[in-house]
């Protein structure tokens, strides 16, 4: 869908903010990135029991699998949605992406 995105285990003891799309930073072994963060369910393509972390690094174009992850969350940007299609969805994903560049440009 054009956002390649990083999937987080955490462990259950963590305290997660709200479901929904964040702005953060995530620390990795090749830097500090800025990115672009979704915690839920899933609900357009299946409604899951736990809770995913997705984080998309922007500017980044590396593999991150079995490395550790350190993320900042800055700003919420909305609640999770269903959409009625793919389409929908990727439309806003653009939106957020939009939403998080306008973020870090104003900082």
């Amino acid at each position: 869908m054009g956002f390649p995105t990083a999937n987080l285990d955490y462990a259950q003891e963590y305290i997660l903010p709200k479901i929904g799309v964040y702005i953060g930073e995530a620390e990795v072994p090749q830097g500090r990135f800025k990115t672009m963060i979704n915690i839920g369910h899933n609900p357009t393509f299946n409604t899951r029991n736990e809770i995913s972390i997705e984080a998309y690094l922007l500017d980044f174009n590396d593999l991150l699998y079995g490395q550790k992850i350190t993320l900042t969350f800055l700003h919420r940007i909305r609640d999770e949605m269903k959409f009625d299609s793919i389409q929908r969805l990727i439309e806003q994903m653009l939106q957020d992406y939009q939403t998080t560049r306008e973020y870090f440009d104003k900082q």
